[in-house]
C-alpha cells in the first residue's frame, strides 16, 4: 500500500510489522522513520475479515500465556494465534509533523480544536491576513461533502487564507474543493519537497489571492433541476451554521453564512461576522419562518408610545401605512437592528436567497398575501433546531408600558 494513501485513513493510522513492509515507496518510509513521523509502538488490534460484526478487529490479550487475538463478538471461539510482527508495528505521529512543520516555516503554532477530520497546525497574521494552516484527511473516502466542511472553517478559524496540508491527491480531485477560494491544498510529497518549510508557498499564495473580503464559494448551491420553495428544508444548527436539504439528496448540505455571501464586508477588524441580513433570516427560523414585526415586538415586549396610531392613516395605501407605522418605531431596535430598517433586510435576504439557491420565484409570500396575516412568511420550511438565549431588545427611555403593538398593525 502507498503510505500517502494509507494516511488518508485516520488522523494517525497504526501499521503492523508485516503491513510495515509492504508500504511504499520504501524511501519515503525509511524518511518518515529518521524524522520522528513513524514511530514504534505496540499493536492492541488485529484486523479480522472473519464476520460481519464490524467489530473493528480482534483484541490482542494474553491466551494461556501466549499472546492472542481474542473475537470482541465471540463469532471465532478459538482465539487466534499471533506472531510477535502482528503485535508490534509503527504508528503515524500527527503532533510531530504539525511540529515539523512550524519549525522549519517558523510558524506559530495553534489555532481551534479538532473538528471532524481537519486538525490545526498554526494560525497567525502574515502581510496583514489572518492565515490557517491545518492537516485534513480521508478526503474522497469517508468525508461527506468535504467541500462544505473546508469552506466552515473559515468561520471556525477566523481566517482570511486557509492552507490545508493533505496527505494524498485526493482532495485534489474533488471539484467542490478547487472551487473555493482563498483555499490552498499542499501534498504531504510537496511538504517533503520543499523539507517542511511551507514559507514560500504560504507567501506566494498569499500575493497571489486577490484582495477580496468575503471567501464564499465561487460556484452557487448545487441545486437539483426542478427544485422550488416549497419542498426545501434550511435548518439553522448553529447560529452561523445551517443544514440545507432538497429532494434528491443522499445528505443534507451544511453551509457557514460566509459561504452563502451573508459576510459583513466592512467589519473584517472583527474577523468573519455576519451582516444583518442573515440576522433577520435567523430571527425569521427562531419563528418557524413565520412572523410580522408587530407579533415580535409582542413577544419582546416592547411598548409603543400612548398616541396610539392614527386612525387616518388607514385610509392610506398599504405601502403607505407600513411606512407611517414604522415612524412610531424610531429608536426601537431588535438584535442590533432598527425596526425601521428590518423591510430592507428582508429585501437583501430575498435577493440573496435566489441567488445562491438559482431559484427564480421568491422565497416569501406577499407581504399582504390574500387569505394570509400581513407580514413576512417563507415559502420553504425553515426553523432553528439550537437553543438561543433570546436576542438583545432595548427600547428608548421615552417609550412608555401604554400599548403592546397591535397585533392588527401592518407590520
Amino acid at each position: 500500500m502507498n503510505i500517502f494513501d494509507a494516511l488518508e485513513t485516520r488522523l494517525e493510522p497504526k501499521f503492523n510489522n508485516i503491513k510495515f513492509r509492504e508500504l511504499e515507496p520504501t524511501d519515503t518510509v525509511k524518511q518518515f522513520c529518521e524524522l520522528g513521523l513513524l514511530k514504534q509502538v505496540p499493536i492492541d488490534k488485529f484486523s479480522c475479515d472473519q464476520c460481519w460484526e464490524n467489530c473493528r478487529g480482534l483484541s490482542i490479550g494474553l491466551v494461556n500465556g501466549k499472546l492472542g487475538g481474542i473475537c470482541p463478538s465471540g463469532f471465532l471461539e478459538t482465539p487466534h494465534q499471533l506472531t510477535p510482527d502482528e503485535t508490534q508495528g509503527w504508528q503515524f505521529d500527527f503532533n510531530r509533523l504539525a511540529e515539523l512543520i512550524c519549525a522549519k516555516s517558523n510558524l506559530v503554532p495553534g489555532g481551534e480544536e479538532k473538528t471532524g477530520n481537519l486538525m490545526p497546525i498554526a494560525y497567525e497574521q502574515i502581510n496583514g491576513k489572518n492565515m490557517a494552516v491545518i492537516y485534513g484527511y480521508g478526503f474522497g473516502y469517508d468525508l461527506i461533502h468535504p467541500e462544505e466542511v473546508i469552506a466552515d472553517c473559515f468561520g471556525m478559524f477566523r481566517a482570511d487564507e486557509l492552507f490545508i496540508v493533505v496527505p494524498s491527491n485526493a482532495a485534489l480531485l474533488i471539484g467542490g474543493i478547487n472551487s473555493l477560494r482563498n483555499t490552498h491544498l499542499i501534498t504531504l510529497k510537496n511538504v517533503l519537497r520543499n523539507n517542511f518549510d511551507i514559507s514560500d508557498i504560504i507567501k506566494r499564495k498569499i500575493s497571489e489571492s486577490k484582495a477580496t473580503s468575503d471567501t464564499k464559494m465561487s460556484v452557487k448551491f448545487p441545486t437539483p433541476d426542478g427544485t422550488t420553495w416549497d419542498n426545501t428544508t434550511i435548518e439553522f444548527i448553529t447560529e452561523d451554521g445551517v443544514k440545507i436539504n432538497m429532494p434528491g439528496f443522499q445528505h443534507p448540505y451544511t453551509k457557514h453564512f460566509s459561504v452563502m455571501g451573508f459576510q459583513d464586508t466592512r467589519r473584517t477588524s472583527q474577523g468573519i461576522v455576519p451582516d444583518k441580513a442573515w440576522r433577520v433570516f435567523r430571527l425569521i427560523a427562531q419563528n418557524q419562518g413565520e412572523w410580522t414585526l408587530g407579533d415580535l415586538l409582542k413577544k419582546a415586549k416592547v411598548f409603543r408610545k400612548k398616541k396610539g396610531f392614527d386612525p387616518a392613516v388607514a385610509e392610506l395605501s398599504a405601502a403607505a401605512q407600513k411606512e407611517e407605522y414604522l415612524k412610531q418605531f424610531t429608536g426601537i431596535t431588535i438584535a442590533g437592528m432598527k425596526v425601521s430598517d428590518i423591510p430592507t433586510y428582508v429585501g437583501m435576504l430575498r435577493k440573496r436567497l435566489k441567488e445562491y439557491f438559482g431559484i427564480n420565484d421568491d422565497p416569501f409570500y406577499p407581504y399582504y398575501a390574500r387569505g394570509k396575516k400581513p407580514g413576512y412568511q417563507a415559502k420553504f420550511k425553515v426553523f432553528c433546531s439550537y437553543k438561543e438565549p433570546p436576542g438583545s431588545f432595548d427600547t428608548p427611555a421615552d417609550l412608555e408600558d401604554s400599548s403592546i403593538a397591535d397585533e392588527n398593525s401592518p407590520l
